[in-house]
């Protein structure tokens, strides 16, 4: 912003605290800066193009690189469009649009195109029930595959016959948690459930790991905000992986990892001392030698088993379960 605005670090804070968002900043900055000659129009192909190659630089001379592009988008950039790419580049449009907004937009828009490809769509109450229809769909999907690059091209090719169904679960590919309801106590979570049959866990004070078993044998570790924690638990790979018997080629699990001090009979420890371990890094592990505090896991879901997707409160998925511990008991702390 300052080579490419003509202003200065220190002129860029000041707004900053004023505005309190790089675009209006940026954006304000533009309008008071003169130009020799109009800048060439920005085009979408160009600047979802410029994006990628961003995601996709790396290594030494990396953030030089990125500059660069980053310059050329700016010193393009027409009326408004400072703010928004601006605002684009630090991944906060502040527009409201969240992927409850995104999702059903997408499934309206795909129902809408075949609709109009066959004439002008005179009232939206005609479509009304296949608009929603194709929401929940396209919303259950994401929840089951967050991912973009695989969801909108099956969206797209079978338009609005598309079912979450259609789509499975991807080992390596991180499930968004399903969360707890709160609610004033025992009585009312019981009127809840309509008398109908269900099961009780213990609230563990540890930290949320969805557990992922790919089928080259690799395993992957989430936490509970979808971020890769496999660096920090080397020791859970380790007895995953020793674990888990040949008829087991992938699954995802969701589980509670806390914290154990084997040396007083596997007694549990608080989720600050299970903090306390290091963290590692995105291309290093910490050293198992250099772990202090020791873990144990409490599996209360299995979501994905050799290509299905399972739930653990379906009688057979339990058995799948114990086969990918050999019959060992969750947790391996024996509690």
């Amino acid at each position: 912003m300052e080579e490419s605005l003509g202003t200065s670090k220190s002129k860029i804070h000041e707004m900053y605290k004023t505005y309190g968002d790089l675009g209006d900043v940026a954006q304000e900055c533009r309008q008071n800066q003169t130009l020799l000659a109009p800048p060439r129009p920005l085009s979408v192909r160009d600047v979802y193009s410029t994006l990628r190659k961003l995601s996709a630089i790396s290594g030494g001379g990396s953030a030089g690189r990125r500059k660069i592009l980053v310059l050329h988008l700016i010193r393009s950039c027409r009326e408004m469009e400072m703010k928004f790419l601006v605002r684009t580049l630090v991944r906060n449009l502040r527009i409201g649009a969240m992927m409850k907004t995104i999702l059903p937009a997408l499934a309206h828009a795909v129902v809408l195109h075949e609709k109009c490809s066959t004439g002008p769509v005179v009232s939206l109450e005609g479509v009304k029930s296949q608009l929603q229809s194709l929401s929940t769909e396209v919303t259950e999907a994401y929840n089951v595959i967050p991912n973009m690059d695989l969801l909108v091209p099956s969206l797209l090719c079978e338009g609005a016959t598309f079912a979450a169904s259609s789509l499975a679960m991807v080992p390596g590919t991180p499930i968004p948690p399903m969360l707890a309801r709160i609610t004033n106590g025992v009585t009312q979570a019981l009127k809840l459930f309509h008398g109908r049959a269900f099961t009780c866990e213990y609230k563990y004070d540890g930290q949320r790991a969805q557990i992922h078993r790919l089928t080259d044998g690799s395993v992957q570790i989430f936490s509970r905000q979808m971020k890769d924690s496999t660096s920090r638990f080397p020791d859970l790979v380790n007895m995953i992986k020793e674990l888990c018997n040949s008829e087991v080629a992938s699954f995802i699990l969701d589980a509670e990892v806390v914290g154990i001090d084997r040396n007083k009979g596997n007694r549990l420890m608080s989720f600050q001392e299970l903090s306390s371990r290091e963290r590692g890094s995105k291309n290093s592990s910490i050293a198992i030698q250099n772990i202090k505090v020791d873990i144990c896991v409490f599996v209360f879901d299995i979501m994905f088993c050799n290509g299905q997707s399972a739930s653990l409160a379906a009688g057979p998925c339990l058995s799948v379960l114990h086969g990918c511990g050999r019959g060992v008991r969750w947790p391996p702390c024996g509690s």
